[in-house]
């Protein structure tokens, strides 16, 4: 579907971090495990570069609402990650949405985890 123009605002540009599920497999039986069982799951992201000085906040995952004050760099990337978490509830009815937005200060393309 064309559009006659692109919207009233910038939309911005940003990325997911990579990232992968690894698991652990008991090697043998134990008095909690069968052969061939998950032993342990691990979430494995890609590195962020900077440390703390370049990492931002911005929603946390027990509200839309964005972290960042109106005056603080990167609150209106809040205030997309805050609309685009309400049109996926919306758009899912209900079912999913991208919660705890976080991640790298960068003004090409943040990555987000």
């Amino acid at each position: 579907m064309a559009y006659p123009a692109p919207p009233p605002f910038d939309i911005p540009r940003v990325r997911f971090v990579d990232a992968g599920l690894a698991l652990s497999y008991a090697p043998g039986v134990t008095r909690y495990s069968k052969v061939g069982s998950i032993h342990t799951a691990f979430l494995i992201e890609e590195f962020i570069e900077g440390g703390n000085n370049n990492f931002i906040k911005y929603i946390h995952n027990s509200s839309a609402t964005p972290l960042l004050d109106p005056d603080e760099e990167g609150y209106e990337l809040a205030l997309f990650f805050s609309f685009a978490q309400h049109v996926q509830y919306v758009k899912t009815g209900g079912l999913a949405f991208i919660s705890d937005f976080q991640g790298e200060r960068n003004d090409l393309a943040p990555k987000i985890v």
